[in-house]
């Protein structure tokens, strides 16, 4: 609370004039002068400073009827009600929507002798359940005891056997206010040692307002005028008890006490009736805020989110805190009774709505206001002028000391960002009092961790500062510069694949930038970053070669040297990568080789060859194309003069595109320049075929299978090379190409073919060999059983039977296998035999079924040297009563099976 200034003694106390009339009792003359001429003593004795109340003796009161209040002190604790000679808790949860509460409460602290009601809440027993009554009567809040409530409102006590629940009260222990409505409002008495007496209105001015709103636990005083009553004046003269406040007294007992003989009308006290405060935080000003609203404090809840930046702001200066920091939602898994924000209050008013609705709630609202500094303008919530905290009072900033790096500080304190502008605050300031000089470098949290000193004799020039904080500073500057060209600030850029490229990113500003960095956004995941130091507030990004990696979304940001927590607004740009169009190689049967031509402005003319061309040049041409490295370079001398282009190179062979390492002019000639690259045949094609699934790469075991080789170019002859690896073993195969392509025959896949495959095309070209490699390809070998013999003697390795009736797996179906005398035979059964690994054939036969049933029926082009049956034949759904029977050997010692065919 600020203190007053004083300008006068006689202005330094306020007076409360109190009557010492008893009510309800009446006086014998004689005992009403004694008492006067006591009090007259007394004021002789202590002049006008009167008698401290702290040392008169505490009085006596009547025992409580039939409610009291328990677990406290006198005036506090939770209720109990005497009922059929049984004292028990209220059972009050039926309450908790209610604004009766308040009344119980007023009835329970007059009946303990005990003044106004400061706070009532509802909460847990931290013991076990205790019997209660449950009671469905309601109090006014003037009854003297609870029977004249159930009187009133012609209701009962119902029996109950227990609760957990009770209402803790706390009453004032010297005040009470009467015919008021709510609780922090009312014609003010005073406890003395006589009973209670009004307070007498003369006299009764701010500072007594302040203190005793605060010791009622109510908000501020609301200033009302013709705010009390007349009173008669009594018929015997009384000394009164009047008051000397300062306004920062915590009770009114601290006020001095004078005495006075007169008073015409009582004192009406008039508090705000809503207050705030915080629990469960790091300081007053940061947790969970609770509001006190009919004598009760409880949670806050906004369910319809009308809680806007300046309300929050508005809840921090009744927290007496400073600025609005920030705002946030804590989720519990039980409800608690909650003042919720009232659905229809609209943001359009001018003033904060005080509309709460009592309830419950799942939802705590946590608040952060700064503890010493605020910005005093509430029309936005990020600027204004600037206060610092001083004792109870606040205090403006001279702007004469204040720096950059002080706005810097404070911003950042208050959430509030970035430090954008400090300047002189308008209008005049009337309060001399300036905050301390402050002296900070810019790191620092709080202006509490800066240095500072009081001001010197310069504090009467000063003027208070406005300072405006802003989410982020301002975005950079960003130029894009080509080959061709340097653009600013533009949103889309084209480059042409191959060409180096930079993006320069800066910003003029008084403070010192950091660092610059920038962003590409990937389309489901983060992009890469790349960062710079800044010199001179700006930063060069530089790309040797646009590629499809810098095609997209570009965000440029920096952060400053003193608190790199502070990001800047982005500046966003888009590239795109476009193929490299400026020069091809022609007339020579590939891409990668032929006579070099160049285009600019649309003209595609040959390039003239010059002292400045070397086989550098050739190779960044290559690259650029690419085309690997340059073979060879050199000089093609015309019949006749031609249009050219003449390359004036400074190329060290590293670029990446042509022309940016060179220029080119429009030229007369007879010879231009021919290149030939390393990738003068192109990449051939690589695919596995076999004759259970086309084109996989996993092959069933003893099924046969092909690799073809193909290239498509204009050259004629060469030869494949087939290159294996697998399983610690490497070797080739060699094929000359028939229409550009080349076939590799496996009759039996086994284990060994497992690995990868690549084909190699060669050809000799412009009197050189070259060669070209295709993508690399792995196929994978496995055995999956497709043939059964259903009994007879094991394989060797016991994985299978080796003689029995030939069963069949053709499209997740097993059946037994027929065939007609003419079709199934011998070699055929030592098909099965070598694929099932049993060695030889020894005998076969057509068995007789128990049965006619749904079996295979084989279709045949085997000629009996093959490794699978299904690699050979084909199977067909028939109705037959006969099968095949196949017995062999059993050992596979003696097969012979060729790896590749011709």
């Amino acid at each position: 609370m600020k203190p007053r200034r004083m300008n006068a003694p006689s202005e330094a106390r306020s007076s409360v004039l109190v009557y010492s009339q008893i009510h309800g009792r009446k006086q014998q003359p004689a005992l009403m002068m004694l008492s006067f001429v006591f009090g007259f003593v007394g004021l002789l004795v202590t002049g006008t400073s009167g008698v401290d109340t702290a040392q008169q003796p505490p009085s006596q009161f009547d025992v409580p009827q039939d409610g009291r209040l328990v677990g406290g002190g006198r005036c506090s604790g939770w209720i109990q009600m005497k009922h059929q000679g049984k004292w028990r808790n209220m059972d009050l949860r039926n309450l908790a929507f209610s604004g009766y509460k308040v009344q119980y409460a007023k009835v329970v602290c007059q009946q303990m002798g005990c003044g106004s009601v400061n706070t009532v809440f509802a909460r847990k027993m931290d013991r076990n359940e205790e019997p209660a009554w449950q009671i469905s009567f309601y109090c006014q809040g003037n009854e003297r005891n609870f029977s004249e409530c159930r009187k009133n409102t012609r209701k009962s006590v119902h029996y109950k056997n227990t609760t957990v629940f009770a209402m803790d009260v706390i009453c004032s222990e010297s005040l009470r206010l009467t015919d008021g409505r709510g609780v922090c409002s009312g014609y003010l008495n005073v406890k003395t040692e006589l009973g209670w007496a009004p307070v007498c209105n003369y006299g009764f001015d701010s500072g007594a307002m302040d203190v005793l709103c605060r010791e009622l636990d109510c908000g501020p005083p609301v200033y009302q005028s013709q705010s009390f009553k007349s009173i008669e004046k009594p018929e015997v003269l009384q000394p009164f008890q009047q008051f000397q406040c300062f306004g920062n007294e915590s009770l009114h007992q601290d006020c001095k006490i004078m005495v006075n003989t007169s008073c015409t009308s009582p004192a009406y006290l008039h508090c705000e009736s809503t207050k705030f405060r915080v629990v469960d935080g790091i300081n007053q000003c940061k947790g969970i805020i609770q509001l006190k609203q009919d004598g009760e404090w409880r949670v806050v809840d906004d369910p319809w989110r009308k809680l806007t930046a300046k309300d929050s702001e508005k809840i921090c200066r009744k927290l007496e805190c400073g600025s609005h920091i920030s705002t946030s939602a804590h989720y519990l898994q039980h409800s608690l009774p909650s003042w919720s924000l009232d659905r229809e209050c609209s943001h359009s008013r001018h003033s904060f709505c005080w509309t709460w609705e009592n309830g419950f709630s799942h939802t705590l609202l946590n608040v952060s206001c700064s503890d010493n500094v605020r910005l005093s303008s509430w029309r936005e919530a990020c600027a204004g002028n600037l206060e610092v905290r001083s004792g109870l009072s606040w205090s403006p900033v001279c702007h004469s000391v204040f720096s950059k790096e002080e706005a810097s500080v404070i911003c950042w304190e208050l959430g509030c960002g970035f430090a954008e502008t400090s300047k002189v605050a308008s209008g005049v300031i009337d309060n001399q009092d300036w905050s301390p000089d402050f002296t900070c470098n810019g790191t620092e949290n709080t202006l509490d961790e800066c240095r500072s000193s009081p001001m010197e004799s310069m504090q009467q020039e000063c003027q208070a500062t406005f300072i405006t904080c802003k989410e982020r500073p301002a975005r950079p500057r960003v130029t894009i510069q080509t080959t061709h060209e340097s653009v600013e600030e533009r949103k889309y850029t084209s480059l042409k694949r191959g060409s180096r490229f930079l993006v320069s990113c800066s910003q003029n500003t008084a403070y010192t930038i950091h660092s610059f960095h920038l962003r590409l956004a990937a389309v489901q995941d983060q992009g890469p970053e790349w960062s710079e130091l800044a010199v001179d507030n700006t930063a060069t990004f530089f790309f040797a070669r646009a590629n499809e990696t810098h095609q997209g979304y570009f965000t440029c940001y920096y952060t400053f040297a003193f608190r790199q927590g502070v990001f800047s607004e982005a500046n966003s740009f888009s590239l795109s990568v476009q193929e490299s169009s400026d020069l091809r190689l022609v007339d020579g049967n590939s891409r990668c080789a032929g006579q070099l031509e160049l285009t600019q402005e649309g003209d595609w003319m040959p390039v003239s060859y010059q002292h400045s061309w070397s086989q550098k040049e050739a190779g960044v041409v290559c690259r650029q194309l690419e085309c690997g490295d340059a073979v060879s370079t050199r000089r093609v001398d015309k019949q006749e003069l031609l249009s050219t282009w003449r390359f004036y190179s400074d190329c060290d062979g590293s670029e990446h595109a042509l022309m940016d390492c060179g220029t080119a002019t429009k030229w007369t000639s007879s010879s231009t320049v021919e290149v030939i690259c390393t990738d003068v045949l192109p990449k051939p094609n690589i695919t596995v075929w076999w004759s259970k699934a086309s084109k996989n790469t996993v092959i069933t075991w003893g099924y046969s299978f092909r690799i073809d080789c193909l290239v498509k170019t204009q050259f004629p002859g060469g030869h494949f090379v087939l290159v294996f690896s697998g399983l610690g073993q490497s070797h080739s195969h060699m094929k000359t190409t028939v229409n550009h392509s080349a076939t590799f025959y496996f009759p039996s896949a086994d284990f060994t073919h497992t690995g990868n495959y690549s084909c190699q095309y060669n050809n000799f070209v412009y009197n050189q060999n070259f060669t070209s490699e295709s993508q690399t390809l792995t196929v994978t070998v496995k055995e999956v059983s497709e043939v059964f013999l259903d009994n007879g003697a094991p394989r060797e390795d016991r994985n299978s039977s080796c003689a029995g009736l030939v069963q069949v797996l053709y499209d997740n179906k097993t059946r037994f296998l027929s065939a007609a005398p003419a079709v199934w035979d011998k070699p055929h059964a030592s098909v099965v035999c070598r694929q099932l690994r049993c060695g030889s054939v020894i005998s076969t036969r057509e068995v007789q079924l128990q049965k006619e049933e749904s079996i295979w029926r084989f279709f045949s082009d085997c000629g009996g040297s093959e490794s699978a049956l299904l690699d050979c034949g084909s199977v067909k759904s028939w109705v037959s009563s006969t099968g095949v029977e196949v017995v062999c050997t059993g050992s596979a010692s003696d097969q012979q099976i060729p790896k590749v065919g011709k």
